[in-house]
């Protein structure tokens, strides 16, 4: 299960954009990202470059679903000063076998009249790979990795 209603009340500027990449990392975790370890640690400790001096109000762990929750790259370098584990929790979390016919129901039950020709194309789409909206990138600074819950014990 996706936790939509609480993300719509922490980022009320969410777009549909946005719900849709909640539902595909809430259901079929990070599987469509992962290169590998080290590509994966290298492009980590590039992006927490980019962004460690960014004052926004972080968590370290965001619920997600059920299933996965986002871990915030800048609260969660504060606190462990290395990225070995996330990385290797992320890697492991997207050899995880998502339920691609899941993903696919429960985004057709989000249709609406405002999404409907917006959803429809997005499934006909070979690669469900989608990024957050500039407005929500603008408003929220989303730099996480996400990860299956059952590896939050090694972080």
């Amino acid at each position: 299960m996706v936790y939509l209603d609480e993300h719509l009340k922490k980022y009320p500027l969410m777009q549909i954009e946005d719900i849709l990449k909640l539902y595909l990392q809430g259901i079929l975790g990070p599987a469509h990202l992962v290169p590998g370890y080290e590509q994966a640690l290298k492009r980590v400790e590039n992006e927490y470059n980019d962004i460690k001096n960014i004052n926004y109000p972080y968590e370290m762990i965001e619920e997600i679903s059920s299933d996965y929750v986002r871990v915030y790259l800048k609260p969660y370098y504060d606190l462990n000063k290395d990225f070995s584990n996330l990385v290797k929790a992320f890697v492991l979390s997207s050899k995880i076998q998502g339920n691609v016919e899941l993903f696919k129901k429960e985004v057709r039950a989000l249709i609406n009249e405002e999404n409907k020709e917006y959803i429809e194309s997005y499934l006909k789409q070979d690669n469900f790979l989608i990024s957050h909206s500039d407005v929500y990138r603008k408003n929220y600074h989303p730099h996480y990795l996400v990860t299956h819950k059952q590896y939050l014990n090694s972080l």
